[in-house]
């Protein structure tokens, strides 16, 4: 935390660890955990010239990627569940690799302006939250891929200030007490939730200049809209 000179940081015998911290680094350009399988706690952050973080081992964690101006990509090829999973204003991130991911406690992408596509194939359910941000000067410039296939639950879906045009959660089947929010997303044209069944919570939909189809066919429970 602070001092490492070397451009590189690679861990290559560490399998598991309690709690790793990477922060304020100004040197390191790119960390390299190959055989790290789980960590209760693994934050990277403030790591001003960081470009890449590979952790292709690891398969639970709660994971905190935030404030590294540099970085380009974040690889966790294995990672199966997390309870914290934060990806937060890493402006040049444009790649996310976490196709197993599949149980999330929180999910929170956030001012992450370069990401074109921005998803977890295998997710299936949130337990608590699932907010996806982007308050950057840019936000309303041109397009972005959300894309949750698998994701049948979650207590709490927050969507605000995304560039993409269509917005769709094809498993999608009840919300929880947390609501479903789906804010200030001026380029969006559609929304799809075909068996979206229930929503707990309040039901919120604001600020769409150009939303022409919204589809919600299945919905029959509402706790507030």
């Amino acid at each position: 935390n602070g001092g490492i000179g070397n451009t590189s940081l690679t861990l290559p015998a560490l399998k598991k660890v309690t709690v790793l911290d990477i922060s304020y680094n100004q040197n390191i350009t790119s960390v390299s955990c190959p055989l790290l399988a789980s960590a209760k706690t693994l934050s990277v952050s403030s790591n001003l010239n960081l470009a890449t973080v590979s952790l292709p081992a690891i398969a639970s964690a709660s994971l905190g990627i935030s404030y590294n101006p540099n970085l380009i990509s974040i690889e966790a090829a294995a990672l199966a569940t997390a309870n914290i999973l934060n990806i937060v204003q890493n402006k040049k991130c444009t790649s996310v690799n976490m196709p197993l991911l599949n149980t999330v406690q929180t999910l929170l992408i956030k001012n992450d302006s370069s990401l074109a596509t921005i998803s977890f194939p295998a997710l299936a359910s949130v337990t608590q939250s699932l907010e996806i941000a982007d308050d950057s000067i840019n936000t309303l410039l041109g397009s972005q891929l959300v894309s949750f296939p698998s994701l049948a639950s979650a207590q709490s879906i927050s969507i605000s200030k995304v560039k993409s045009t269509t917005l769709t959660f094809p498993a999608l089947t009840n919300v929880g007490t947390g609501g479903l929010a789906i804010l200030i997303t001026m380029n969006l044209s559609n929304v799809s939730l075909p068996v979206l069944s229930s929503v707990a919570g309040t039901f919120s939909v604001s600020s769409h200049n150009l939303l022409s189809t919204f589809s919600i066919p299945a919905l029959a429970s509402v706790g507030k809209v």
